[in-house]
């Protein structure tokens, strides 16, 4: 069960030897761009839109050898329903259709009870890296990027299985999506609408990751010799696409999940895809699938009581809506599970730089720190909280919780402190979330009135970006009146 000769792949054209010498020197220059750092947003931005520019290029000359999918993924899915069957899928009570916003999802064929099974999934349909014929393997093997990273390994042999026509998976392949809507998709006119929120540059991040990781391999299959030993090279010499990569790594990416193994009598975890099962989409809950080793098959059990009819959802982790949107390209309107994070920082010019970091030490924390902007009735998290603390603390003050021995306490709401260093702090909680407020271009209002008015002229990947903007503000401005709260407690406590 796909161990299969690799050999009869598509026999797609070959670029000319100068369309291949400016697709290698646009590569070169890719590879050059990624690595460069940037120090504000503005270069980030420019960075992009080259970055962007450099792809585009590069998918034109590709297209020659862009191996095409078919866009009849619905009239595809009684095959794949037919090939889920006839290997061992339980999936009799459930089917895959459209749902309005949702694309395609699972659909109940009867009624449902609370933690009921309803699906069960044969390990023989799971494709994970370990089914790879041998040849495969050893590809990847011998590139440290795919051997050292399990989700690469599974993009790899999921590039080198949708290049074969004969490929075991070619039902589940023909229902998958052609592209994605993750960041990777993105134009730049709809990532333009991510300016000023904390998903810019998690995206940008994300671009060029990918970009990276293309160019690299790109360099490493053009340098290889003609008589090269693995066949899996010379296929991938010609093969190897920006478009094939982007769409492997997407689908791993927005589709993956961790499935046990057993390896020398010990079980290990590695990704793995679950055809049908991964037409499932996300709602609140929690985990409610899991592998058995003993039956070798993926079981997954309903979440709540389901009617005939509809639409059964699963629980994808605890992700942030800003996680959710750069690696599954959506976003959850209300995530209980969500957060915004932004980076603080010690000046290094502060005199009293030394003092402050040797508490954060104690907090386990460094002078550079990601801390979370949280739904209520928490809102501020206890680093944020500690490090403005930190932050806002006077030369004597540093000393006494230096001495003090008990700087754990500062993690605490509350946490008995001195009252001038506590309304310093909440002083510059305030105007942090104001700063990240007016760091985007529009208003919450503003954002509200878009999709009220002109949802109908702007495609879902603007609205699924605007509705973001309008979670994100919403959070910021509670975050922002919470503080003013505590600030004016304190006040009404000095008077």
């Amino acid at each position: 069960m796909g161990k299969k000769s690799t050999k009869n792949l598509n026999d797609n054209k070959s670029l000319s030897m100068t369309k291949r010498n400016e697709l290698n020197n646009l590569v070169n220059s890719l590879l050059k761009l990624v690595f460069l750092e940037t120090n504000n947003p503005l270069e980030l931005w420019n960075q992009y839109l080259e970055l962007h520019a450099l792809i585009e290029r590069i998918r034109n000359i590709e297209n020659v050898t862009v191996i095409k999918k078919s866009n009849q993924r619905i009239t595809s899915l009684e095959a794949f329903s037919k090939f889920m069957h006839d290997n061992g899928a339980k999936i009799d009570s459930v089917d895959v259709t459209e749902f309005p916003g949702y694309d395609l999802g699972l659909r109940a064929q009867r009624d449902f009870e609370k933690n009921e099974l309803f699906i069960t999934i044969p390990d023989k349909l799971v494709f994970s890296f370990d089914k790879a014929p041998m040849e495969v393997q050893r590809a990847a093997k011998t590139v440290s990027l795919i051997s050292s990273m399990p989700n690469i390994s599974l993009a790899f042999f999921l590039l080198v299985e949708r290049l074969n026509p004969k490929s075991f998976w070619k039902p589940y392949f023909d229902v998958l999506p052609e592209k994605y809507s993750t960041v990777m998709y993105f134009k730049p006119n709809e990532l333009n609408e991510l300016k000023g929120s904390s998903a810019l540059k998690p995206a940008i991040n994300q671009i060029k990751n990918i970009a990276r990781q293309y160019a690299v391999l790109y360099q490493i299959y053009q340098k290889l010799e003609d008589d090269y030993e693995n066949p899996i090279g010379k296929i991938l010499k010609d093969k190897f696409t920006f478009d094939l990569y982007c769409w492997s790594v997407s689908t791993v990416m927005t589709r993956q999940n961790l499935i046990p193994t057993i390896k020398n009598d010990s079980v290990t975890k590695q990704p793995a895809l679950i055809p049908f099962w991964d037409f499932a989409n996300h709602a609140n809950g929690y985990l409610s699938t899991s592998y058995n080793i003993e039956k070798q098959q993926v079981e997954s059990f309903v979440q709540k009581k389901y009617k005939k009819g509809e639409q059964i959802f699963i629980f994808y982790g605890s992700r942030n809506n800003t996680d959710l949107l750069v690696h599954n390209g959506f976003v959850c309107d209300n995530n209980e599970h969500e957060c915004i994070i932004t980076q603080l920082s010690l000046s290094s010019s502060d005199k009293l730089l030394d003092k402050r970091i040797k508490i954060l030490d104690f907090l386990k924390m460094p002078k550079s720190v990601l801390v979370e902007i949280l739904p209520a009735p928490i809102y501020i998290s206890e680093k944020f909280l500690s490090f403005a603390r930190v932050f806002n603390m006077t030369k004597d003050q540093l000393d006494q919780w230096i001495d003090s021995g008990r700087s754990e306490e500062l993690f605490n709401m509350n946490c008995i402190i001195e009252s001038d260093c506590e309304l310093r702090t909440w002083n510059f909680i305030i105007n942090r979330l104001t700063l990240l407020l007016k760091m985007s271009p529009t208003s919450m209002e503003e954002d509200k009135l878009i999709l009220e008015t002109s949802s109908s002229k702007i495609n879902r990947i603007k609205q699924m970006l605007i509705r973001f903007r309008i979670i994100e503000k919403n959070l910021l401005i509670e975050a922002l009146e919470f503080s003013k709260k505590q600030k004016k407690l304190l006040e009404t406590r000095s008077a």
